[in-house]
């Protein structure tokens, strides 16, 4: 009895070494580690406290690595005021900042009167813009038919083509298809 339980704890000892294997090797196929130089930008973790957490920002920064001491921890300053953080961080509450230099357009800044007069404007095409015409909506909107139920039907559709016992009967019929309201 106790050879089969020794054997069998040997075959379980080696089937959870070969699953903590697997998970392993499925858990780095999908992670990256993190590679960082000196003079990189990056965000820093930093946890939320107080009400409204959800709607807090969890990253700080951008901040600027200022130096390895090892492959976990870094050293990093503030680029603003070139302040350093006193403790080394770990690198799993950092992320890389990818941060791009901005570029202003030529159509934020305004012309001179000297690169203004030197333009010249085509007639033909200050007359084009002139001539071609603003397009409106020709949609008109009917009112529902519940405001047509006491509009008198003798006006909108004439009196000569319809007698007025066809007038009778529309108003009948819409009077009966109201709702009843009770009071």
């Amino acid at each position: 009895m106790q050879q089969k339980l020794s054997t069998i704890r040997k075959e379980v000892q080696i089937n959870v070494e070969k699953a903590n294997a697997q998970m392993v090797e499925r858990v780095n196929k999908t992670t990256s580690p993190l590679k960082l130089s000196v003079g990189d930008y990056v965000y820093l973790h930093d946890e939320p406290i107080g009400q409204g957490r959800k709607l807090q920002a969890k990253f700080t920064g951008p901040f600027i690595v200022d130096n390895i001491p090892s492959p976990h921890l870094i050293k990093i300053r503030d680029p603003e005021n070139k302040r350093r953080l006193r403790m080394p961080v770990h690198i799993n509450r950092l992320k890389m900042a990818y941060i791009r230099a901005p570029q202003p357009q030529p159509y934020l800044q305004h012309v001179s009167e000297s690169q203004s007069s030197n333009t010249t404007v085509d007639s033909s095409t200050s007359s084009y813009s002139e001539q071609v015409p603003v397009h409106r909506s020709t949609r008109h909107l009917k009112p529902p038919a519940k405001i047509n139920d006491f509009v008198n039907l003798d006006s909108e559709l004439g009196t000569e083509s319809i007698s007025s016992d066809d007038n009778r009967y529309h108003k009948i019929k819409r009077v009966l298809a109201r709702k009843i309201e009770i009071n």
